[in-house]
C-alpha cells in the first residue's frame, strides 16, 4: 500500500489529478486502510484516541494526512503520551471540545504536551497558593 500511496501522491504533486480525483484517492486510501488486517498505526491511534479522550471519532482523510505527515517525527507512543498529558491540562478539561484528532495530531500540539506536567495546585483557582506574609523582601536576590 505504501508504494501505491507514494505513486498517487506524486500524481497529485505534479498536478496530474483534478481536485475531485484527489479527493477520491484520499477517501479510497482511507477505506483500504480501514479494511487491512492487522490494523495500521493510524487506525490503532484513532482507537486509542477515542479511549483516552472519551469521544467517538471515526478515522477521516484530514487527520490521516496529518498523521502521516508527522510519521517520521513522532511515534504512536509519543502521540498518545501527548494526548494523555493534554487531557490533564486544566484548560483542556474545561474546553474539551478542542480535543479532536486534527488538533491532537498537529506538531505544535504534540510538541507542547509531550513533556507536559499538569500544575499541582492546592486551591480551586488553578493559581496555587502563596503566603505573602512569610516573604522576606529584604533577602538578597541572585542575579
Amino acid at each position: 500500500m505504501n508504494e501505491l500511496e507514494q505513486l498517487l501522491k506524486r500524481l497529485i504533486e505534479f498536478g496530474l489529478l483534478t481536485e475531485q480525483e484527489e479527493g477520491i484517492v484520499k477517501r479510497s486510501m482511507l477505506q483500504i486502510e480501514l479494511q487491512l488486517t492487522p490494523k495500521t498505526r493510524y487506525v490503532e491511534y484513532m482507537e486509542q484516541f477515542n479511549i483516552i479522550s472519551g469521544k467517538k471519532f471515526r478515522p477521516d482523510t484530514e487527520s490521516r494526512d496529518i498523521y502521516y505527515e508527522n510519521d517520521s517525527i513522532y511515534s504512536n507512543s509519543d502521540r498518545l503520551t501527548a494526548l494523555k498529558n493534554a487531557m490533564s491540562d486544566p484548560w483542556i478539561k474545561e474546553n474539551s471540545t478542542v480535543v479532536i484528532p486534527k488538533w491532537a495530531l498537529k506538531s505544535e500540539t504534540i510538541g507542547k504536551y509531550i513533556n507536559y506536567e499538569a500544575p499541582k495546585s492546592t486551591d480551586r483557582t488553578g493559581k496555587g497558593s502563596i503566603d505573602i506574609g512569610k516573604t522576606d523582601y529584604n533577602a538578597p536576590v541572585a542575579i
